[in-house]
This record gives C-alpha cells, sequence and structure tokens, in this order.
C-alpha cells in the first residue's frame, strides 16, 4: 500500500493526475489491494474517491476505447462528454468522436450535435453512422468549398431544422424581424425559451454605473 501511495505522490508532483489517469491508478490500486479496508484506506490518504459509487464511476471511464481515451487524458475531450459517449454502443460513440474530431466541434457544440444526432437517428432507427452517411448530411461533410467551421455550423443547422422544422422557422422569422430593428452595438434582443411564450426581452449595456444613471434620468423624463 506504501508503494502505491509513493507512485501516487511521485506522479502529482509532476501535475495533477487527469481524470484517466486517476481512473487507471484506481484500477491497479484495486487489483494489488484485495481488502476493501486497504483500498478504503489509500484512497482516503490520496483524496481520491472512496464511495463504491464513486469508485464504479470512476472505472466506468475505462470501457471507453484507446482512443477516447487519450482524448480525455489530453483533455481534447472533457469528462461530462465522456459521460455521456458511455451511454451509446461502441460504433455510435466512435462514429460521434469522429464527427466532432474531423470537423473541429468542442465544448457545448458537442453536447448539442449528440443530442440532436441521438434522437433522429433513433427515431428512424439507424446507428449513427448510417444517419451521417444521409444524402444531405453527406453534402455538407464532403462539401469542397466550406471549411471546416463551416461544415460544423451547417450540419448543425440542418440537424436542427430536421430535429424541430417549426422551432427552426420561428427562429428564423425572428432573426429577420431583428435584423430590421437595426439596433445600436450596445443592444440585444432575445425571445423566450424555444419560443413558449410571445414576450421578447431587450438588453443594453452601459460602460459603467454612472452612464446607466444618466439613461434611466432621461428615461425618467420622458415619461
Amino acid at each position: 500500500m506504501q508503494m502505491l501511495a509513493l507512485l501516487y505522490e511521485e506522479h502529482t508532483m509532476r501535475g495533477e493526475l487527469t481524470i484517466i489517469e486517476q481512473a487507471h491508478f484506481v484500477q491497479i490500486c484495486m487489483t494489488r489491494l484485495s481488502e476493501p479496508e486497504q483500498q478504503l484506506q489509500l484512497f482516503t490518504q490520496l483524496g481520491l474517491s472512496s464511495t463504491p459509487y464513486g469508485l464504479k464511476r470512476l472505472i466506468a471511464l475505462l470501457d471507453l476505447e484507446q482512443g477516447l481515451q487519450a482524448a480525455l487524458w489530453e483533455g481534447r475531450l472533457n469528462e461530462n462528454m465522456a459521460r455521456e459517449l458511455l451511454r451509446l454502443n461502441r460504433e455510435d460513440r466512435q462514429s460521434f468522436y469522429d464527427l466532432v474530431v474531423n470537423l473541429g466541434i468542442g465544448g457545448g457544440k458537442q453536447k448539442r450535435l449528440l443530442a440532436l444526432l441521438k434522437d433522429l437517428a433513433g427515431r428512424n432507427g439507424l446507428s449513427f453512422q448510417a444517419y451521417l452517411d444521409q444524402e444531405a448530411i453527406s453534402a455538407i461533410l464532403d462539401h469542397q468549398e466550406m471549411n471546416t467551421p463551416q461544415k460544423g455550423q451547417v450540419l448543425l443547422q440542418l440537424l436542427q431544422q430536421l430535429h424541430s422544422p417549426a422551432l427552426t422557422e420561428a427562429e428564423e422569422g425572428f432573426l429577420k424581424w431583428k435584423r430590421q430593428l437595426y439596433l445600436p452595438p450596445n443592444c440585444s434582443v432575445e425571445h423566450s425559451p424555444s419560443f413558449e411564450q410571445d414576450e421578447v426581452s431587450l438588453t443594453v449595456r452601459f460602460a459603467d454605473h454612472r452612464e446607466l444613471e444618466s439613461f434611466l434620468a432621461k428615461f425618467r423624463e420622458d415619461l
């Protein structure tokens, strides 16, 4: 147990372990230490998760393919998205990851893309790859003139339209209306989420509180 603690401390001297490194380390410890009491003592000493649920959740990351584990280690895939991918079968998981890598899609757009693809492929009883092989989508992915970010954006727009055509139509109409307002740079208008209500909100940004106070004073005079 002491040797494992020293090994952990040696690695952490060079920097904090990534979540996938922690998973590998915990797996090694659980293999070397057969007694649950010893495992609990070591993990508590090192500040690692020591509850059965926490350990199971950590070890589950090792079910990811090597390429996805490497992406998690390198920071190209975050932990939350990795756990979402664990809900998919191996084929869909790899198809999705290959897609986001090829298109350079990151952050929140990955989550949005996954949600759309899961729903659309599921509706049609298709695997991710079979759904992506459709002509309309292949035309975007194989487009010779669009750059990679443009392909990603156009693909998301298409999937959103296929997923919620009425919502897409409402969004396009709202954007057209908003462009006609010719808002100053410090103003923005937003609609209610998913157009559930007719209300819109106007946001005005001020350089500081004095500018806001001046605006309010003039606004009250005009009432």
